[in-house]
């Protein structure tokens, strides 16, 4: 986890907050997995039609 610190600050400041954050981490690795791989098919697709 890269912003352990802040999610603590956050944690001692709304315990409500730190866990719909914690909560929501698989729908943000996922938006991001899938943003990748919508351009690496993009990027394969041109790569097929010989662009």
């Amino acid at each position: 986890m890269d912003n352990i610190g802040s999610l603590v600050g956050l944690a001692m400041n709304d315990q409500a907050g730190a866990i719909d954050y914690l909560k929501g981490a698989p729908r943000r690795v996922t938006k991001e997995a899938a943003a990748t791989g919508s351009a690496a098919h993009d990027v394969f697709e041109r790569l097929a039609r010989g662009e």
